[in-house]
Protein backbone atom coordinates (compact mmCIF):
# COMPACT_ATOMS: atom_id res chain seq x y z
CA UNK A 1 0.00 0.00 0.00
CA UNK A 2 1.30 3.34 -0.94
CA UNK A 3 -0.43 6.78 -0.26
CA UNK A 4 0.86 9.80 -1.29
CA UNK A 5 1.11 13.20 0.90
CA UNK A 6 1.70 16.82 -0.77
CA UNK A 7 2.10 19.69 1.13
CA UNK A 8 2.73 23.60 1.08
CA UNK A 9 5.04 24.73 3.37
CA UNK A 10 4.30 28.19 4.42
CA UNK A 11 5.21 29.16 8.01
CA UNK A 12 8.72 31.05 7.04
CA UNK A 13 6.59 34.23 7.04
CA UNK A 14 3.10 33.64 8.12
CA UNK A 15 3.71 33.69 11.53
CA UNK A 16 4.88 37.36 11.21
CA UNK A 17 1.62 38.15 9.05
CA UNK A 18 -1.49 39.59 10.79
CA UNK A 19 -4.58 39.34 9.51
CA UNK A 20 -6.08 41.12 6.21
CA UNK A 21 -6.21 40.57 2.49
CA UNK A 22 -9.17 41.91 -0.45
CA UNK A 23 -10.02 40.99 -3.94
CA UNK A 24 -7.26 40.46 -6.94
CA UNK A 25 -7.33 39.78 -10.66
CA UNK A 26 -8.89 36.91 -11.41
CA UNK A 27 -5.62 35.97 -14.23
CA UNK A 28 -2.88 33.39 -12.49
CA UNK A 29 0.49 33.54 -13.19
CA UNK A 30 1.89 31.10 -15.41
CA UNK A 31 4.48 30.70 -12.68
CA UNK A 32 2.29 28.32 -10.69
CA UNK A 33 4.75 25.87 -8.40
CA UNK A 34 7.49 27.44 -8.56
CA UNK A 35 8.01 31.13 -6.53
CA UNK A 36 7.11 33.67 -8.93
CA UNK A 37 9.25 36.83 -9.05
CA UNK A 38 8.30 39.55 -6.98
CA UNK A 39 9.46 40.48 -3.53
CA UNK A 40 6.53 39.29 -1.62
CA UNK A 41 6.90 35.93 -2.90
CA UNK A 42 10.78 35.73 -2.27
CA UNK A 43 10.07 36.70 1.35
CA UNK A 44 7.63 34.08 1.27
CA UNK A 45 10.32 31.25 0.58
CA UNK A 46 7.10 28.58 0.16
CA UNK A 47 7.87 25.11 -0.65
CA UNK A 48 6.51 22.40 -2.40
CA UNK A 49 6.89 18.91 -0.81
CA UNK A 50 6.03 15.78 -2.13
CA UNK A 51 6.10 12.48 -0.20
CA UNK A 52 5.68 8.90 -1.23
CA UNK A 53 5.59 6.59 2.19
CA UNK A 54 7.00 9.87 3.32
CA UNK A 55 10.50 9.81 1.36
CA UNK A 56 10.33 13.57 0.82
CA UNK A 57 11.29 14.39 -2.59
CA UNK A 58 11.85 18.34 -3.82
CA UNK A 59 9.69 19.51 -6.29
CA UNK A 60 11.76 19.17 -9.08
CA UNK A 61 11.15 15.39 -9.20
CA UNK A 62 9.80 13.40 -12.17
CA UNK A 63 7.07 10.95 -12.23
CA UNK A 64 9.53 8.34 -13.24
CA UNK A 65 11.64 8.92 -9.84
CA UNK A 66 8.57 9.35 -7.76
CA UNK A 67 7.27 5.93 -9.09
CA UNK A 68 3.61 4.26 -10.07
CA UNK A 69 1.45 2.55 -7.92
CA UNK A 70 -0.18 -0.49 -9.00
CA UNK A 71 -1.51 -1.64 -5.84
CA UNK A 72 -4.89 -0.14 -4.55
CA UNK A 73 -5.72 -0.89 -0.84
CA UNK A 74 -8.27 0.79 1.32
CA UNK A 75 -5.98 0.03 4.39
CA UNK A 76 -4.59 3.14 5.14
CA UNK A 77 -5.54 5.42 7.73
CA UNK A 78 -6.73 8.75 6.11
CA UNK A 79 -6.97 10.66 9.50
CA UNK A 80 -3.17 10.49 10.27
CA UNK A 81 -0.75 12.63 8.14
CA UNK A 82 3.05 13.49 9.30
CA UNK A 83 4.60 16.68 8.37
CA UNK A 84 8.77 17.51 9.12
CA UNK A 85 8.66 14.21 11.35
CA UNK A 86 5.50 14.97 13.35
CA UNK A 87 2.63 12.72 13.42
CA UNK A 88 -0.83 14.73 13.42
CA UNK A 89 -4.21 13.12 13.44
CA UNK A 90 -6.30 15.19 11.03
CA UNK A 91 -9.93 15.15 12.70
CA UNK A 92 -10.04 14.43 16.68
CA UNK A 93 -11.82 11.54 18.01
CA UNK A 94 -15.61 11.98 18.81
CA UNK A 95 -15.80 14.82 16.33
CA UNK A 96 -18.22 13.49 12.50
CA UNK A 97 -17.75 15.94 9.59
CA UNK A 98 -19.06 14.92 6.30
CA UNK A 99 -18.01 18.36 4.42
CA UNK A 100 -15.08 20.70 6.13
CA UNK A 101 -13.73 20.44 9.85
CA UNK A 102 -12.78 23.87 10.61
CA UNK A 103 -11.11 25.14 13.76
CA UNK A 104 -10.07 28.64 13.97
CA UNK A 105 -9.37 29.71 10.47
CA UNK A 106 -8.33 33.94 11.35
CA UNK A 107 -5.13 32.59 12.57
CA UNK A 108 -2.25 30.67 10.36
CA UNK A 109 -0.59 29.42 13.66
CA UNK A 110 -3.22 27.58 14.93
CA UNK A 111 -5.82 27.25 12.00
CA UNK A 112 -6.83 23.45 11.06
CA UNK A 113 -9.24 22.58 7.77
CA UNK A 114 -9.79 19.27 7.04
CA UNK A 115 -12.16 17.50 4.78
CA UNK A 116 -14.35 14.98 6.02
CA UNK A 117 -16.07 11.52 5.78
CA UNK A 118 -17.34 12.59 2.01
CA UNK A 119 -14.30 11.83 0.95
CA UNK A 120 -13.84 8.19 0.87
CA UNK A 121 -10.48 7.83 -0.21
CA UNK A 122 -8.69 11.60 0.04
CA UNK A 123 -8.01 14.45 3.03
CA UNK A 124 -6.91 17.41 2.46
CA UNK A 125 -7.31 20.56 4.08
CA UNK A 126 -4.11 23.10 6.14
CA UNK A 127 -3.06 21.93 9.44
CA UNK A 128 0.03 22.41 11.39
CA UNK A 129 0.75 25.52 9.16
CA UNK A 130 0.66 23.84 5.70
CA UNK A 131 -1.52 22.84 3.07
CA UNK A 132 -2.05 19.00 2.27
CA UNK A 133 -3.21 16.06 -0.06
CA UNK A 134 -3.25 12.40 0.53
CA UNK A 135 -5.08 9.79 0.16
CA UNK A 136 -5.18 6.28 -1.17
CA UNK A 137 -3.88 6.36 -5.25
CA UNK A 138 -5.45 5.20 -7.66
CA UNK A 139 -3.26 1.93 -9.89
CA UNK A 140 -2.49 3.17 -13.27
CA UNK A 141 -4.36 0.09 -14.71
CA UNK A 142 -7.18 1.53 -12.63
CA UNK A 143 -7.66 4.49 -14.77
CA UNK A 144 -10.53 5.36 -16.46
CA UNK A 145 -11.16 6.61 -20.22
CA UNK A 146 -13.41 9.58 -21.37
CA UNK A 147 -13.65 13.10 -22.53
CA UNK A 148 -15.01 16.25 -20.09
CA UNK A 149 -15.29 13.73 -16.73
CA UNK A 150 -16.58 15.94 -13.75
CA UNK A 151 -15.28 16.55 -10.66
CA UNK A 152 -16.87 18.87 -7.74
CA UNK A 153 -15.37 19.27 -4.30
CA UNK A 154 -13.82 22.15 -1.90
CA UNK A 155 -10.90 24.21 -2.16
CA UNK A 156 -8.87 25.32 1.15
CA UNK A 157 -6.76 28.38 0.92
CA UNK A 158 -4.69 31.93 2.12
CA UNK A 159 -4.40 34.85 -0.08
CA UNK A 160 -0.75 36.63 1.16
CA UNK A 161 -0.18 40.18 0.26
CA UNK A 162 1.88 42.95 2.16
CA UNK A 163 2.68 40.86 5.09
CA UNK A 164 -1.07 40.70 5.48
CA UNK A 165 -3.26 37.12 4.97
CA UNK A 166 -7.03 36.44 4.41
CA UNK A 167 -6.81 33.98 7.48
CA UNK A 168 -7.89 30.25 6.31
CA UNK A 169 -10.87 30.70 3.34
CA UNK A 170 -13.02 27.89 2.28
CA UNK A 171 -14.19 28.20 -1.43
CA UNK A 172 -15.89 25.65 -4.29
CA UNK A 173 -13.50 23.63 -6.55
CA UNK A 174 -14.63 21.80 -9.82
CA UNK A 175 -12.80 20.21 -12.39
CA UNK A 176 -13.12 18.40 -15.84
CA UNK A 177 -10.62 15.80 -16.81
CA UNK A 178 -9.80 14.54 -20.37
CA UNK A 179 -8.59 11.20 -19.54
CA UNK A 180 -7.97 10.63 -23.38
CA UNK A 181 -5.54 13.56 -23.85
CA UNK A 182 -4.43 13.55 -20.18
CA UNK A 183 -5.25 17.22 -19.11
CA UNK A 184 -7.34 18.84 -16.52
CA UNK A 185 -9.04 22.17 -16.06
CA UNK A 186 -9.72 23.47 -12.33
CA UNK A 187 -12.09 26.25 -11.48
CA UNK A 188 -12.17 27.61 -7.67
CA UNK A 189 -14.88 30.16 -7.05
CA UNK A 190 -17.30 31.33 -4.53
CA UNK A 191 -14.78 31.41 -1.56
CA UNK A 192 -15.79 32.91 1.77
CA UNK A 193 -16.94 36.97 1.97
CA UNK A 194 -14.99 37.31 -1.13
CA UNK A 195 -11.80 37.29 0.55
CA UNK A 196 -9.90 35.36 -3.00
CA UNK A 197 -11.63 36.35 -5.91
CA UNK A 198 -11.90 32.81 -8.28
CA UNK A 199 -9.90 32.01 -10.76
CA UNK A 200 -8.83 28.73 -13.04
CA UNK A 201 -5.49 26.31 -13.10
CA UNK A 202 -4.85 23.81 -15.93
CA UNK A 203 -2.16 20.79 -15.21
CA UNK A 204 -1.49 17.60 -17.67
CA UNK A 205 -0.75 14.23 -16.40
CA UNK A 206 1.35 11.19 -16.51
CA UNK A 207 -0.11 7.83 -15.86
CA UNK A 208 -1.95 9.09 -12.07
CA UNK A 209 0.20 11.99 -11.08
CA UNK A 210 -0.82 15.82 -12.41
CA UNK A 211 1.37 18.66 -12.55
CA UNK A 212 1.87 22.19 -13.85
CA UNK A 213 -0.84 24.86 -12.62
CA UNK A 214 -1.75 22.61 -9.75
CA UNK A 215 0.16 19.12 -8.55
CA UNK A 216 -1.74 16.27 -7.17
CA UNK A 217 -3.01 12.36 -8.26
CA UNK A 218 -6.45 10.76 -8.81
CA UNK A 219 -7.57 8.56 -5.74
CA UNK A 220 -9.60 5.82 -4.92
CA UNK A 221 -11.26 2.72 -7.56
CA UNK A 222 -11.63 4.30 -11.13
CA UNK A 223 -10.20 7.47 -10.05
CA UNK A 224 -12.97 7.92 -7.82
CA UNK A 225 -10.92 11.51 -6.24
CA UNK A 226 -8.61 14.01 -6.75
CA UNK A 227 -6.56 16.14 -4.63
CA UNK A 228 -3.67 18.15 -4.52
CA UNK A 229 -1.78 21.23 -3.89
CA UNK A 230 -1.35 25.08 -5.48
CA UNK A 231 0.90 27.84 -5.49
CA UNK A 232 -0.22 30.87 -7.76
CA UNK A 233 -0.13 34.48 -8.49
CA UNK A 234 -2.96 36.54 -8.70
CA UNK A 235 -1.41 40.16 -9.02
CA UNK A 236 0.50 41.28 -6.33
CA UNK A 237 -1.14 38.22 -3.95
CA UNK A 238 0.02 34.68 -3.69
CA UNK A 239 -2.20 32.11 -3.40
CA UNK A 240 -1.73 28.85 -1.23
CA UNK A 241 -4.21 26.15 -1.17
CA UNK A 242 -5.57 22.63 -0.97
CA UNK A 243 -8.23 21.16 -2.83
CA UNK A 244 -10.43 17.98 -3.57
CA UNK A 245 -13.11 16.83 -5.84
CA UNK A 246 -15.24 13.59 -6.52
CA UNK A 247 -16.53 12.29 -9.62
CA UNK A 248 -19.89 13.07 -10.45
Amino acid sequence: MKKLVLATAISLVLAACGSGGGSGSTTPSENSLNTPHHSNARNLAANIIFSENYNKIDSETSEEDIGENDEYSTNMDLNKIEIEGRKITLIPVGISTKKLLIQQPDNLNKAKVVSGTQFQYSRFGFVDKHFFAQGDITPVNDLPTGKDVKYSGFVVATAVEDEKNSGVVTGDSSFTVNFDDKTLRGKFSNFEDGKIADFSQNARFQSNFFYGGMSGKFYGKNATELAGVLQTAIDSKMIFASFGAKKQ
